[in-house]
């Protein structure tokens, strides 16, 4: 079984995530292009495949301009997708100043080779519960250590780790891509010092502009950066989920 499925044509482009199966009972289809006569069909045939499969839930989005779903819920052939929230894009300006945790504990490494299992471990065990979120594996942690564009930093509290940050800057406006606070360390404040960080991290470099990505249905995450000043910019995506009967 293919982790991710790719298929680019004329006039249809769409991906097939199942890595998710197996750990989480999740899969997704993503439908970049696709003409309208054709999606019903197509989500059909592939919903199938990924029940059979294993799935036990199947995510949908549709984000071809021509094509975008609007509605509560829709059916493709026999299976009824309802709809299951937003991921939306939120951006503010980096810090003005220096930030320095009001903890002393508190402190940052970047993701090295030596402690990248303990990264790679805590991020799906933060993740593994979060809405759209992914399972990252070996090959996930050698990207972020050999690929530039993107930079990991683990956080530990009273030296016990805590939680990690993940960025991006694939983009012209650089990305936190994950931030995670581990579960025995939540309710603290961490998780707010972890993204001030990160936006001073991005001063520092030059950048007075980050974004990221949050699912509507993560609502402590997305009061987390509405407090801190992030605002709404766009919507990245809309999800339907397939649930079937007695799941």
């Amino acid at each position: 079984m293919e982790d991710v499925t790719e298929v680019r044509e004329e006039a249809l482009h769409y991906f097939v995530i199942r890595k998710e199966i197996p750990f989480k009972g999740k899969a997704y289809i993503l439908v970049r292009r696709c003409r309208a006569d054709v999606l019903p069909s197509l989500l059909r045939e592939l919903t199938g495949d990924l029940l059979r499969l294993g799935a036990k839930q199947v995510f949908c989005s549709v984000t071809d301009p021509s094509l975008v779903l609007s509605e509560e819920s829709f059916f493709a052939g026999e299976y009824l997708f309802r709809f299951d929230g937003t991921v939306d894009c939120l951006e503010r300006g980096t810090t003005a100043e220096g930030f320095e945790s009001p903890d002393p504990g508190f402190r940052a490494e970047p993701l090295t080779r030596e402690n990248a299992p303990v990264f790679l471990t805590m991020y799906n065990e933060c993740f593994f519960s979060v809405p759209n979120s992914a399972t990252y594996g070996e090959e996930d942690i050698r990207r972020m250590l050999e690929n530039r564009v993107f930079e990991g930093i683990l956080f530990t509290f009273r030296g016990a780790t805590a939680g990690l940050l993940e960025l991006s800057y694939q983009d012209l406006v650089p990305e936190l891509a994950s931030v995670a606070v581990s579960e025995r360390f939540r309710g603290r404040g961490l998780g707010r010092d972890i993204v001030l960080y990160g936006l001073e991290h991005l001063r520092q470099r030059g950048h007075f502009l980050a974004f990221l990505r949050v699912s509507s249905r993560n609502t402590a995450a997305y009061h987390l950066y509405l407090s801190l000043g992030f605002r709404q910019t766009d919507v990245a995506s809309r999800w339907y989920v397939h649930r079937p009967e007695g799941v």
